[in-house]
């Protein structure tokens, strides 16, 4: 009896240490339905638990560091025991790490990590799947592929994947719900794909947090979290519904160049929208910092002077812009193919990018606004014919004052430019411009013409104070640095000339101020300061000053004599 007894518990031990160790078939563990598997190292347990399963099956992987590459090619819930503890990472590089071929798996519980060059932390092939409640990171390529219809990503984390957290590519009728995509290069990006829906995720840290290429139609995005990303929503294409999202702290809230898209009901915190060759869209009822994104599209005779967070005109004509204060957005107002536009006495502070932005735009005139602390204070592209730039405050601004890029026979007239870190003045392939009675002072640069591109301008009558460099000129062909009687006044021109002589008469000196760059020359440099003829501070323009302007602008010759009154 005694014997029996002790037979039995050598038997007991033994199944017990074979439990214990893994032994027993690996088939023991395909029960249907909430199946426990003991804790194996092993490569190659999680596909043969897949190989021997059934057609629905569930399969529940315990907690533990799993390193294989798995193919999911019949449908099956495969389920980790918790996504912080069942860790799944590769031992090919010729792999994705997870394959999903067959329709209707369910894949969650999962970390999902280390998917080698080039290759996906899970792939989908096929269609009905639902990848839910895992985390997905540090993939070599992107955290998820997918390349056919009917998906769902669902409340997964997916941070850190050297390329894109979710791609989505020539396919349709996905939805990507309630995930957290953060620290990717781009978080979500379609290509050539149509009516998906992205809804309810936090999209943060992301270079780009959506983007939309050219030929990915009829999308929903909508109700998302889109914060401090380098663009937030970058869209190429057309007809794509983008709703109800909060967009915050990007460099750019949504960067849009297509067409036909509408854009409604978005809230917009600390960045904007941005918009440069895109065209009949629907942009409506947005805010920017808690006021109205104010879009236009060919309008005219219209007035804009109250609760204003961003502007943008397209193809508009005759619109003025006045006594608004534009702070914390992308851009503050930007003019796209419009003239005759009137933007003044507003303040224009502390945009991530530009203050004003000109683009193919004609005979508008910015006058009388204080623009500060954004990265460039004015910025003119491809705008040629009487803009003017005139009675502006543009100070602290993080690179340039004002900047010209290929634009022509504009203005720039009684300005206060100064404190910035890069030029107060930037002209970039720029002609037949005139630059006068403006005030540059304590910048980097005062003005800086560096390409050879910009000649035939006129810059005179301006005073050039204490900047580190007052002017430079690469100009071969060359601009005008004076009017024949009266050049520009230069802060620094007694240290480099010592020896030149005052002609008091004339109110100039007598050794003309040589340009640094290209032979360029002012003849006739100032030996007093040209007066200031106007307020600059928009909250301070008085009726007195703004006549006297006003003659100034009408009778140039009175310039001249008020000089001559000063220096006398």
């Amino acid at each position: 009896m005694k014997s029996s007894i002790v037979k039995k518990g050598i038997v007991f031990v033994i199944i017990i240490l074979f439990f214990g160790a893994g032994i027993l078939p690996s088939t023991l563990g395909n029960i249907k339905q909430k199946t426990e598997f003991t804790i194996c190292y092993s490569r190659g347990y999680i596909q043969e638990l897949i190989n021997n399963a059934e057609v629905g099956d569930t399969i529940n992987i315990p907690s533990g560091t799993y390193y294989e590459n798995i193919i999911i090619n019949k449908t099956i819930n495969l389920v980790g025991a918790g996504k912080e503890t069942t860790i799944l990472m590769p031992t090919s590089i010729y792999r994705d790490l997870v394959d999903i071929t067959a329709d209707w798996v369910n894949l969650s519980g999962f970390t999902i990590r280390k998917a080698a060059e080039d290759r996906y932390g899970i792939e989908i092939s096929s269609n009905y799947n639902t990848i839910k409640n895992n985390n997905i990171s540090e993939n070599y390529n992107s955290g998820i592929k997918i390349l056919e219809p009917y998906n769902k990503i669902i409340d997964n984390e997916i941070f850190s994947n050297n390329n894109l957290g979710i791609e989505i590519i020539d396919t349709n009728l996905n939805t990507i719900e309630g995930n957290i995509i953060s620290s990717n290069e781009i978080g979500i990006e379609l290509i050539e794909s149509t009516n998906n829906i992205i809804t309810d995720n936090e999209i943060s840290k992301n270079e780009y947090g959506i983007n939309m290429d050219y030929d990915s139609i009829a999308n929903t995005i909508t109700d998302n979290i889109v914060n401090s990303n380098g663009f937030g929503i970058d869209i190429f294409s057309k007809n794509n519904n983008i709703n109800g999202n909060t967009i915050s702290n990007n460099d750019c809230g949504i960067n849009l160049e297509g067409y036909n898209n509408n854009i409604e009901s978005n809230s917009f915190l600390n960045d904007g929208l941005y918009v440069c060759t895109s065209i009949y869209n629907n942009i409506v009822d947005n805010t920017v910092n808690g006021k109205s994104l104010v879009y236009l599209e060919n309008e005219s005779n219209m007035i804009i002077d109250s609760n204003a967070g961003q502007i943008i005109l397209i193809n508009c004509n005759e619109i003025t812009i006045k006594n608004l204060n534009i702070i914390d957005t992308h851009i503050g107002i930007i003019l796209i193919k419009s003239n005759n536009c009137l933007i003044t006495s507003n303040q224009i502070n502390s945009n991530i990018k530009n203050g004003i932005d000109l683009y193919r735009s004609s005979y508008n005139e910015i006058k009388d606004n204080y623009l500060s602390n954004n990265e460039i204070g004015i910025f003119i592209l491809n705008s040629d014919d009487d803009n003017t730039i005139a009675g502006n405050t543009i100070t602290t601004n993080e690179f340039y004052g004002i900047v010209l890029s290929s634009s022509n026979n504009n203005v720039i007239r009684n300005n206060e430019i100064e404190s910035h870190n890069g030029y107060g003045i930037n002209l970039i392939t720029s002609k037949d411009n005139s630059i006068t009675s403006n005030n540059i002072s304590d910048n980097n640069l005062g003005i800086a013409i560096l390409s050879t591109g910009s000649y035939g301008n006129e810059i005179y009558h301006n005073n050039f104070l204490n900047n580190d460099q007052n002017a430079h000129d690469n100009s071969d062909i060359g601009n005008t640095w004076d009017d024949g009687t009266y050049g520009n006044y230069w802060s620094d021109y007694r240290e480099k000339y010592p020896d030149a002589k005052k002609k008091t008469k004339e109110g100039i000196w007598d050794t003309p101020y040589e340009i640094t760059g290209r032979d360029n020359i002012d003849y006739r440099p100032l030996i007093k300061q040209w007066p200031k003829t106007s307020t600059t501070n928009p909250q301070s323009v008085t009726t007195i000053f703004s006549s006297i302007k006003l003659l100034l602008e009408r009778f140039p010759m009175l310039e001249r004599l008020i000089y001559l009154l000063v220096i006398s």
